[in-house]
């Protein structure tokens, strides 16, 4: 009898960690093909009437048609469990013209998608560096991304 309830048991934990991993998948696809450009900055935290929006360290890969990468809060923790939950990943498009839109989306113990994005964010790429900003409803965060000058690898 003993021996079936630690059975049971390692299954659970076994189907609980599994549950948990399936939404660490995203960041690793979701990055941009060929040639790749990585781009940093922080966006500073903003105080509103309806509570506080915290500052959030983006990391983006971007190519011809498509931006990649992740988002997180500086205090957020990490490694170890919650680490996984506790950040975003980057998807969205980049125009003909330089214009981009990318949404923010949490990571999440569940398949598929997960939740709803928790921001859209608008700007226009240039040579060295761009401006994103926050689209209501949201903070309205603004971020200045900086094109890094190591070459970043594809995936």
């Amino acid at each position: 009898m003993r021996a079936g309830g630690a059975r049971a048991a390692g299954f659970a934990a076994v189907a609980i960690a599994s549950a948990t991993l399936v939404g660490c998948v995203d960041p690793i696809v979701n990055r941009p093909r060929g040639e790749v450009e990585r781009w940093t900055g922080e966006a500073a935290a903003i105080e509103r009437t309806d509570g506080r929006c915290g500052p959030v360290q983006l990391v983006l890969f971007r190519d011809d048609l498509a931006i990649g990468g992740s988002a997180v809060e500086p205090e957020a923790p990490r490694e170890g469990a919650l680490a996984a939950v506790q950040r975003w990943w980057v998807e969205g498009t980049v125009n003909p013209n330089g214009t981009f839109l990318f949404s923010l989306r949490r990571q999440g113990p569940v398949i598929g998608e997960g939740p709803r994005p928790a921001s859209v964010w608008r700007g226009r790429f240039s040579s060295g560096e761009v401006v994103a900003v926050e689209q209501p409803p949201a903070c309205g965060r603004r971020v200045r991304l900086v094109r890094q000058a190591e070459a970043a690898g594809t995936s």
